[in-house]
């Protein structure tokens, strides 16, 4: 009977997103009570097919009915219930750490993807626990190994981009949960098996640090996660594609005008001299032309540079 059930659903929210997907905002403004009832326990199952059948409707329904402040008054309507029934799930999904359901938190995710996308202030109410359930996540992935039976080494990898990507955009917004989450990638950067995942940390790292949109997070803490990424060095399995990649974002740094003398690096002359030495003969040229155009060209003052490096 369950699984009548299951396909009988996904039967019909295969048919909602196929009648919904060319539909405008009027359409969705005029039927948003049926469709806020169709979609919110279904985004929160743990049937994945169910939930990417879902999600672009869930999606474009708080883009255009925006998830509000906890202290924002909302009349009764079909909107509101929509909202707080939003709320409630991700809530007690975030709360449930302790017997993971991987299935529903990745729907939990997705919608507080577009909740923050929408809004990067409203992870507030969320932050806390989402910083305790990353914190555990983190912890079951670097005691896993690639291959572990059923795929659930993959599925964490999966479900951790996904809550990262969600850090990522609201993190000016995470107050005093923001040195957990740096804690936590510099724990990932050092012990996490999956070259994918490191690879979208340096993805993080490189979007932080080119494109300077906020304040947070500082210099320092960027500096901080960047000194970590050295141990990419090291990685086996496509390890040294990692390692290149990370070279290249040193590179870009030291190349950038508007990061010239700055902060960020001073604090990142160890990782420019390993770009000196690099295997791949193509960066390591451009590391040492470039250091060679920044250094006086007297031998008194090359000796200093040497001995005080």
């Amino acid at each position: 009977a369950d699984d009548t059930q299951k396909m009988l659903a996904v039967s019909n929210a295969k048919v909602l997103q196929t009648v919904s997907a060319e539909r405008d905002d009027p359409w969705y403004q005029t039927n948003a009570p049926i469709l806020m009832k169709l979609v919110r326990k279904g985004m929160f199952s743990e049937e994945q097919v169910l939930q990417d059948c879902l999600y672009p409707v869930v999606d474009r329904l708080l883009r255009l009915f925006p998830l509000p402040k906890e202290d924002d008054q909302q009349p009764q309507s079909e909107i509101s219930e929509f909202h707080v029934a939003i709320h409630t799930s991700i809530v007690e999904l975030l709360r449930s750490a302790e017997n993971l359901r991987i299935g529903a938190l990745r729907g939990c995710v997705l919608v507080l993807k577009t909740i923050v996308q929408v809004s990067p202030e409203r992870i507030e109410p969320f932050c806390s626990q989402l910083m305790k359930l990353l914190s555990k996540l983190v912890k079951d992935h670097i005691h896993q190994s690639p291959g572990a039976p059923g795929g659930t080494f993959e599925g964490l990898v999966r479900l951790l981009q996904g809550i990262l990507e969600v850090c990522h955009i609201a993190v000016a917004h995470l107050g005093e949960q923001r040195k957990w989450l740096l804690s936590t990638l510099v724990v990932l950067v050092d012990k996490s098996k999956s070259i994918p995942l490191c690879k979208y940390l340096l993805e993080i790292a490189k979007d932080w640090v080119m494109n300077k949109r906020d304040a947070y997070p500082t210099m320092k803490e960027k500096a901080s996660l960047l000194q970590k990424m050295i141990s990419f060095e090291n990685r086996s399995d496509r390890g040294e594609i990692l390692f290149n990649n990370y070279l290249e974002l040193i590179y870009d740094i030291y190349t950038d005008p508007s990061l010239r003398r700055s902060e960020l690096t001073t604090r990142l002359e160890q990782p420019f001299l390993l770009g000196c030495r690099a295997v791949d003969l193509t960066i390591r040229e451009r590391f040492i032309e470039l250091l060679d155009n920044n250094t006086p060209r007297s031998l008194t003052s090359r000796l200093l540079f040497i001995c005080g490096s």
